[in-house]
Parts: structure tokens; C-alpha cells; sequence
């Protein structure tokens, strides 16, 4: 069996397609049966694709993640994600969850002298700016995990632990 190196997070960036126009969120249900949306084409830190996997949610509960997490398998980067509960988010927050996990990899948020706060916060600020989106999208962003993953600051999984609000209203400031 190969060994994993994970940093579990709850978003998903690459800050190699930046976009200079912001995409405002509709008005519409943050949950529904929207689909998943494409994978983003990710490439870390040096140079090697990205690989995506849907799993279960059960599978990224075991690792103690939420909705998607980075790590490496033998030296590939991958990205694990929900495959059971991402398809029924709204497609603004399925992007960030993607992006947020590339940005791990192209940022290289593996060492171990990175802490996790700055991780998450350069993952989740990437992926709101590779997106374009405003600060209305990120709110909304912040209100569709509150739907997937009601806000307990007891929680184990940090996603659920944070209030994403402030936390990305800050990339704004």
C-alpha cells in the first residue's frame, strides 16, 4: 500500500489562470441536483498534472476531511473529493473546492514548516481570485457549506469547525 501524505482542507486554486472580470452569483438554490462541474486543469508546483478522484463521503471522513483534500500517492499530487455530496452544490462552490485543493498543490502547502491557517487562507483567496468572483459570490460560497455542513465550532473536521464568512470576506479586505 502506498503511503499518503495528506493535508486535508476544505476548499479547492491554481494561480496560473487568473481572471481579471468578477462572476457574480445568481440567485439560485445553493443545493440541487446541479451536477459536477469539469475538472480544472492542475498542474503543482512542479510541473505534473493533478489528479482528481471522486470518493465517498465516507472515505474523506475517515481521513478527517470535508468535501475534497490534497495530498500525494507515490509522489503523484492528487485531489479526492465528495462525490456524493459536491454534484449537489451550486456549480460557484464546486469550482472553489477544486480550485482550493489545486492551490495546495501549486503553492506547495505540503511543507512542514507552512502552517494550516495559511494554508487555507492562500487556498481559499487563490480560489476566489482564479475564479473571479466578488465578495457577494464568496458569501454565497460560505452559505452553501453552511447547507452541506451546518457550522459546529466543535467539530472535528476543520470546515465544519470554521465559520467561512469572515474567513473569506477577508480575502476581500
Amino acid at each position: 500500500m502506498m503511503k499518503k501524505h495528506a493535508l486535508s482542507s476544505f476548499l479547492a486554486v491554481s494561480l496560473a489562470a487568473v481572471f481579471n472580470s468578477s462572476v457574480v452569483a445568481d440567485d439560485g438554490p445553493l443545493l440541487g441536483n446541479y451536477g459536477l462541474v469539469p475538472m480544472p486543469h492542475c498542474v503543482d508546483g512542479h510541473g505534473r498534472t493533478v489528479k482528481y478522484y471522486g470518493v465517498s463521503t465516507q472515505t474523506l471522513r475517515q481521513a478527517k476531511a470535508g468535501l475534497a483534500r490534497a495530498f500525494f500517492d507515490g509522489g503523484q499530487p492528487v485531489v479526492e473529493y465528495d462525490k456524493e455530496r459536491l454534484p449537489r452544490a451550486n456549480p460557484e462552490f464546486q469550482k472553489h473546492v477544486l480550485w482550493h485543493e489545486c492551490v495546495h498543490h501549486q503553492r506547495d502547502h505540503f511543507r512542514p514548516h507552512i502552517s494550516d491557517e495559511f494554508a487555507e487562507r492562500e487556498a481559499d483567496c487563490g480560489a476566489l481570485k482564479i475564479n473571479g468572483y466578488d465578495l457577494k459570490t464568496a458569501m454565497r460560497i460560505a452559505d452553501t457549506m453552511d447547507a452541506l455542513y451546518p457550522y459546529d465550532p466543535n467539530a472535528m473536521i476543520q470546515a465544519v469547525a470554521t465559520d467561512m464568512h469572515p474567513v473569506l470576506k477577508r480575502c476581500f479586505e
